[in-house]
């Protein structure tokens, strides 16, 4: 982002604040909802662990590829990205799978506006 100074510490404790309320929510989440989570952990104690621990970790494989997609696309129509960009790109566009798609076209609209 090339904003002003201000936007992007604001920017910056906006999402630390996110973040923050993210880790406050699991907890209270798990803590409200037990049974549902111990039922959940019972399911998975039948399960493989190891495979249970590489699906975890595949999905984080499919950041980094997803990355490296767009920079041999990216580098044959002549742009040079770096690596470390194009990453957290595309770890941050990942939520936009999961948002409907009205709250993200008024969100795109106001992007545009600015």
């Amino acid at each position: 982002m090339t904003g002003r100074p201000w936007q992007r510490r604001l920017l910056k404790w906006l999402r630390i604040a996110y973040l923050a309320l993210l880790a406050a929510a699991v907890p209270v989440l798990v803590l409200a909802r037990r049974d549902e989570v111990a039922d959940l952990l019972g399911d998975l104690a039948g399960a493989r662990h190891a495979l249970v621990a590489a699906s975890f970790a595949a999905g984080f494989v499919l950041i980094a590829l997803s990355a490296y997609f767009w920079l041999v696309s990216l580098r044959i129509l002549g742009q040079r990205p770096s690596l470390r960009d194009l990453t957290v790109t595309a770890a941050r566009s990942l939520p936009a799978r999961y948002v409907p798609l009205m709250v993200t076209f008024a969100i795109s609209r106001v992007a545009l506006m600015q």
